[in-house]
Parts: C-alpha cells; structure tokens; sequence
C-alpha cells in the first residue's frame, strides 16, 4: 500500500502578505496551488508574495507563480513577489517568463 506524501509546502497569510514556506518542487507546488488561489480570492488590493522561505528553484515554482498571477489579474489584484532567490530569478529569466512576474526582473529588486 503506497502512503501519501506529506505536502511539502505551505501558504500562510500575514494581512496583505502570502508567506510560502517549504520546498515548491511539484508536489508542494501541486499542494499549494488551490490554496493560493482561494487566498488571493478571498481578498482585496495588491497582494504581496513573500518567497524568503521557499529558497529552492524549481519549474513547477515558475508554473504555480503564473497560474497565481493569473489568478490575481482574473480579480483585479496586483501581485509582485519579494525576496526572490537568485537562482529561482536566473531560472525565470532563462524560462522567458520572469517579466511576467513583478518582483523577477533585474530592474525590480
């Protein structure tokens, strides 16, 4: 019998700040993903995501961050992330998609 692997990530609110915390590889990107969404629902006005506790770099990452920023647009939040390791910012530059994430781009840290 295979067990469940426990979620490897987490989303906390802090007011007007996501904390993600853990590792965003895809099962804790796949863990996370509904639970963001519901957050940046939930709300109202820019939403910061803070990633200082999530320092690895991984596709899926860059995935579940695109699908939250469509999210974000769908309600009109503005979204920009902080504390964007450099690796993680080096594998969004290299994928094409760091201008679509405030917060990626050399110029915006």
């Amino acid at each position: 019998m295979a067990l469940a692997a426990a979620a490897t990530a987490e989303v906390i609110q802090d007011g007007p700040v996501l904390r993600v915390r853990g590792v965003l590889d895809v099962a804790g990107a796949m863990a996370v993903r509904a639970s963001g969404e519901a957050l940046i629902r939930a709300g109202s006005g820019p939403l910061t995501i803070d990633l200082g506790e999530s320092p690895v770099a991984h596709s899926a990452a860059l995935s579940l961050f695109l699908c939250w920023q469509r999210c974000a647009q769908s309600q009109q939040r503005p979204l920009n992330f902080v504390e964007v390791g450099e690796s993680l910012r080096s594998l969004a530059s290299l994928s094409g998609v760091d201008h679509y994430l405030s917060g990626f781009t050399a110029e915006s840290h």
